[in-house]
């Protein structure tokens, strides 16, 4: 197969070289597109099918549920994904088997379908296309040219051949949910699953929109905390499969498979404050968003607790870490729960 890869290129060469002698090619991507073509020329048979923008569909398993439309009528989508080299090298995936085969696995990383916000700057241009049509259940295999693995648009094929340099990569999604309204979603999950857990709890304790709080174990006093004053707790956080990406508590570092030896485990301090967006973590070695700070969603939970009280603050991800999520841990639009309880300053 190569032989004849190269042999198709090496003609491509000398019918570009004799045409280059009367017209000047423009673009940046000519050799690019025609070992683009050639692998296609190669390795398609009658059931691929030409998308947008020159991908080319492989496999199409049409779903049941909602349609993605265009980026005006489908903000967002919940996907599973693996994107793979021409040569079939793993690039990146959202399956746990992936990160195993690729001995990247760590059990604090989260695996399982992803938020991805569609358009212009947060998704790929070839990649973006090839979800217009798909309905929920459904799976794409696509090949997708280098050219189009660019966060840009441009108004036509020419201008992605003139402007953009990528890797080519072969693209297999499956389409969880597809969505216009990102709070509205996050929201009906998070009720979903605080009602599956406290069903009794649902209705009653809701702080704010996208936020639930549930008193696990009763304060002994509902004394107001001291502004400037150090409190201590333990805290555990996990996102809403059941996934611990962080916790104070030894125990549960070791149950969910997260230990680490380089890592104290005791209760840690914070600093109360005049108002919850002021409370911070005396120790900046402590789980942080910015400068010492806290995200909103942790501090709002505490604001709701009394004196040695435990309970579990349940939010949205715009009280967590929004669409940048926190590295290999917390995806991007995740909603988080937190379980915190007051404790005794260690000895």
């Amino acid at each position: 197969m190569m032989n004849r890869l190269y042999a198709i290129l090496s003609a491509a060469a000398v019918i570009l070289s004799v045409s280059c002698a009367r017209t000047p090619t423009t673009g940046t991507n000519e050799s690019n597109k025609q070992f683009f073509d050639a692998w296609v020329t190669i390795n398609k048979t009658d059931d691929w099918k030409e998308g947008p923008l020159g991908c080319w569909l492989i496999e199409d398993e049409p779903g049941t549920g909602e349609e993605v439309g265009d980026t005006s009528q489908t903000h967002f989508v919940h996907v599973r994904y693996s994107a793979r080299s021409l040569d079939g090298g793993l690039l990146s995936s959202t399956e746990e088997w992936a990160a195993r085969q690729l001995d990247l696995y760590d059990p604090t990383y989260y695996f399982g379908p992803r938020v991805w916000r569609r358009g212009e700057s947060t998704l790929y241009a070839g990649v973006d296309a090839m979800l217009e049509g798909m309905k929920e259940g459904g799976r794409r295999r696509f090949v997708m040219p280098g050219w189009l693995a660019t966060y840009s648009r441009y108004s036509n094929v020419s201008g992605y051949l003139d402007k953009v340099t990528g890797s080519d990569s072969i693209y297999e999604i499956t389409l969880v949910d597809a969505f216009d309204n990102l709070l509205e979603w996050e929201s009906d999950s998070i009720w979903r699953y605080v009602h599956r857990l406290w069903p009794d709890k649902a209705k009653d304790d809701l702080v704010e929109d996208g936020m639930y709080y549930i008193t696990t174990k009763e304060p002994t006093s509902r004394t107001a905390y001291t502004a400037d004053s150090t409190y201590y707790i333990n805290y555990t956080g996990r996102c809403l499969d059941g996934r611990v990406f962080d916790t104070t508590i030894r125990d549960t570092a070791m149950f969910y498979g997260i230990w680490s030896e380089s890592r104290t485990y005791a209760p840690v301090g914070i600093k109360w404050a005049d108002s919850a967006d002021q409370i911070k973590f005396v120790s900046s070695s402590a789980e942080s968003s910015d400068s010492g700070g806290l995200i909103s969603g942790f501090t709002k939970t505490l604001w709701q607790m009394g004196r040695y009280e435990a309970g579990a603050g349940i939010f949205y991800s715009s009280l967590g870490y929004s669409a940048q999520g926190s590295g290999s841990l917390i995806p991007p639009y995740s909603p988080l729960r937190f379980d915190i309880e007051f404790t005794d300053k260690p000895e």
